[in-house]
């Protein structure tokens, strides 16, 4: 009751709504819910895949399963390859 009013509730107002639409359309939008979900959750995993191979490129690392030496953690540079045309360039 609100203000004097009586209210349906959310819940039965839902199950009018699904009624409205048909059974069949409802689940048909709840498998096409659950595709995008998938299908977001695939594109999420491929863009983390490419950011985690790209971190290479910024500097120095620690490798993993390595022992620590003392203070000194003992770390592993990644070697890329530059090609330039002149010396200058390369400085």
């Amino acid at each position: 009751v609100k203000a004097g009013r009586h209210r349906k509730l959310e819940a039965w107002t839902a199950k009018e709504k699904e009624m409205e639409i048909g059974p069949e359309a409802v689940r048909l939008m709840k498998t096409q819910d659950l595709g995008y979900v998938r299908m977001r959750a695939m594109v999420d995993l491929r863009k983390v895949e490419r950011l985690e191979a790209s971190l290479h490129l910024l500097g120095d690392a620690t490798v993993e399963g390595e022992e620590e030496e003392g203070d000194a953690k003992r770390t592993k540079r990644g070697k890329h390859t530059i090609f330039v045309g002149s010396a200058k360039q390369a400085t």
